[in-house]
């Protein structure tokens, strides 16, 4: 983990898929999938490394009015 955290810091994407909440819970982002479908998503920080803001994930919007 330490190594996925440096590179992650150095600007580097990192997706990892997993089951396991301890290691979700060390992202600064997390999606939630559901049959095939974003069930939710953490906001994160809102900002990219280079300081732009984080773009919206595909049916996020669409997601939360159905709630």
């Amino acid at each position: 983990m330490a190594l996925i955290t440096r590179l992650n810091r150095e600007g580097q994407t990192i997706v990892m898929v997993t089951h396991n909440p301890q290691l979700a819970a060390s992202a600064a982002r997390t999606v939630r999938m559901s049959d095939g479908r974003i069930d939710g998503a953490s906001a994160g920080a809102g900002t990219l490394p280079d300081g732009s803001a984080e773009p919206e994930l595909p049916g996020q919007v669409a997601a939360a009015r159905t709630r």
